[in-house]
């Protein structure tokens, strides 16, 4: 693939930009003839206020933010532009299912934001897991 967009890059002489995570530029390095034509390197800032500011009318159009609900979707999303957007998509979801245009912190009430993190496992398939591990040990050593 790499290769692909190189070439790209060699038959159309246009700038090309890649945006990837934080150990592209690394990865890279394994293409010497990519790495090698790579004009800057500019890491992704996290997002702030502003972002949530100026992504609220593309994720969540047509309702109103406040900016206590806003600050506290961006503490959610731990800065990440991605999580930003897609609690903005919820809030706007939520708004629609109740009925309103403006939403607060008091109106967001208790739900939750998307934070990224997996749910726990179900209880049964922990123990199991356990009794497996447990097993595997005592085999190991056995």
């Amino acid at each position: 693939m790499v290769e692909v967009v190189r070439g790209l890059y060699e038959a159309s002489a246009v700038p090309v930009i890649l945006i990837g995570e934080e150990e592209l530029p690394v990865k890279l390095m394994r293409w010497e003839r990519v790495h090698g034509r790579m004009l800057d390197w500019v890491a992704a800032q996290p997002a702030d206020i502003s972002d949530v500011t100026q992504l609220a009318p593309i994720y969540a159009s047509g309702i109103t933010l406040g900016d206590d609900l806003k600050a506290r979707l961006l503490e959610q999303s731990s800065g990440s532009h991605r999580r930003v957007s897609t609690n903005l998509s919820h809030v706007k979801e939520t708004a629609l299912t109740l009925g309103l245009t403006s939403v607060g912190l008091k109106d967001w009430g208790a739900r939750a934001f998307f934070r990224g993190e997996a749910p726990p496992p179900r209880r049964e398939h922990a123990v199991e897991r356990s009794r497996q591990q447990a097993a595997a040990r005592t085999a190991r050593r056995g």
